[in-house]
């Protein structure tokens, strides 16, 4: 109806071809206002390596959670409790339901225990980033990408080595959080992540492939985590704890070789920013302060990074919080189990949901496909919570296999928006608010656990299915106020051609 309407005004007015022009622009989607994109250099076999080096980074952080996780929750449980009968020797928990057992009493008190030490580790993992995933990120659009990967990976390497020598000493898990806090200070798997998304940004015009590449990036994040709940359940009950550290260190050092030797600089020099440090660390942040081009208003950043708050807010926690959820009754899984399930979980929503986005994206619009996603982890986390048996845990990758598509569609969208010269600082503010979500999910999840484990210890993961609907609700304000906004410039537009017209 609306078109037929212009149809015939247009007729009226016989307006020309640059009248046209004007009000077609007006009517144009995001991605064909955004800055001009300049010409790139044809892509080398090297640059394709940014993808192994996020799938064994990631691989590193879940394997590596996974391991502390579980020899934490066996550390404080035999420290407090060394004659416990609710442990196994390879550290499983053994199931007991009756609530007035000394072993029920003893498990409760170990997870609770075990629940607040991540919580805390999770402080000094982020609460660093906070600070220099900003300044290395805004000053990656000056000196160029590589070489700030370079200084995460080897932050993550430390850390590994660190804690395989902690454990093979057996020294206090306390001294674990200096060590996880030299990754915090080096950036982490928010910075690594937020890098990768800025070197696509380098390589990839504003358009549809941007938004395919960004969602390959997340394909290489899912083989990495997919990866690491297998090997990390088969090695901690085959060959113990500190066997399984040496193995992701060895693992580190090879990824920070392999990117020091053959990675390729991404960020050309005649493109890099030329102001002052002060000035690029505002850039991280002048997106939500005041409007940055034609197509970038501030309002707009600023609801995208809220649906992006309730995203994170909704993922990053989850994953240590099962493994002590499946700990405990009524599942009692053991290494091997978790392992397997949080490899089937990854599988499904990191690469199975991820890889049909170019099918989603030939029937339906990036911001339906944001909904979808939206309500897929809403129902999921809803199941999760509700969960009396293995069966209904395993159907619960299932229903959230579209879970994770919000996630390369947003940054997409806001990529899009964004100049060339400013996709670093753009990252880096992403990844600043990826840092602070994961204290506050991490602190939040943690402690709604240990306030329910021994009532309705599910309610945690309804925390998590809350957030989502955060996220529903904030991009579908920027819907609306997007397709009001378009409207609006299209009547300024014939106003500007028709000033006579009411």
């Amino acid at each position: 109806m609306e078109e037929d309407e212009e149809s015939s005004l247009l007729s009226q007015h016989n307006v020309n071809e640059a009248d046209i022009g004007v009000i077609i622009k007006a009517n144009t989607v995001t991605e064909s206002e955004a800055p001009p994109q300049p010409n790139r250099a044809p892509l080398k076999w090297g640059h394709y390596l940014m993808g192994p080096c996020l799938t064994i980074h990631l691989y590193s952080y879940l394997y590596c959670n996974m391991v502390i996780a579980q020899y934490v929750y066996s550390y404080l449980a035999k420290q407090k409790y060394p004659d416990t009968s609710f442990l196994s020797n390879n550290g499983d928990s053994q199931c007991y339901t009756n609530k007035t057992s000394p072993a029920y009493i003893e498990r409760t008190d170990a997870q609770t225990m075990a629940s607040d030490w991540l919580m805390l580790s999770s402080v000094f993992a982020c609460a660093p980033g906070i600070v220099t995933d900003v300044v290395m990120g805004s000053l990656s659009d000056k000196h160029g990408r590589k070489h700030f990967v370079v200084i995460s990976l080897i932050g993550t390497f430390l850390k590994t080595l660190l804690i395989a020598m902690g454990m093979s000493t057996d020294i206090s898990v306390t001294y674990f959080f200096l060590f996880i806090g030299i990754e915090g200070l080096t950036g982490g798997w928010c910075f690594v992540l937020s890098i990768a998304y800025a070197y696509v940004s380098d390589l990839t015009a504003s358009n549809n492939t941007r938004t395919f590449a960004n969602t390959l990036v997340e394909i290489f994040v899912g083989f990495g985590l997919v990866l690491s709940g297998v090997t990390a359940g088969y090695l901690i009950k085959n060959v113990g704890f500190v066997y399984s550290m040496i193995v992701i260190s060895a693992l580190n050092a090879l990824n920070l070789i392999m990117i020091l030797l053959f990675l390729p600089e991404s960020l050309d020099k005649s493109k890099r920013q030329t102001t002052d440090m002060l000035h690029l660390f505002k850039s991280a942040f002048a997106f939500y302060t005041r409007d940055t081009s034609t197509d970038g208003k501030r309002w707009k950043y600023i609801l995208l990074m809220l649906s992006y708050i309730g995203l994170t807010m909704s993922i990053v926690g989850r994953q240590s919080i099962e493994q002590l959820y499946q700990l405990n009754v009524p599942f009692c899984w053991n290494s091997v189990k978790i392992g397997w399930y949080s490899s089937i979980n990854d599988v499904v929503r990191n690469v199975i949901g991820l890889c049909s986005i170019k099918c989603l994206q030939s029937c339906l619009f990036d911001e339906i496909i944001v909904i979808v996603s939206g309500l897929s982890s809403v129902f999921a986390y809803t199941l999760e919570a509700l969960a009396v048996n293995d069966v209904m845990l395993m159907i619960v990758p299932v229903v959230g296999i579209f879970s994770i598509l919000a996630s390369p569609v947003i940054r997409s969208i806001m990529s899009k928006m964004t100049s060339p010269d400013k996709q670093g600082a753009l990252f880096a503010g992403v990844a600043v608010m990826q840092s602070v979500c994961t204290v506050l999910s991490e602190v939040t999840s943690k402690s709604t656990y240990t306030a329910t484990v021994d009532s309705f210890r599910g309610s945690v993961f309804l925390v998590f299915g809350g957030f989502s609907v955060f996220l529903l609700v904030t991009f579908i304000i920027f819907i609306i106020a997007s397709k009001l906004s378009k409207k609006r410039s299209i009547r300024m537009q014939r106003k500007a051609i028709y000033p006579g017209e009411t």
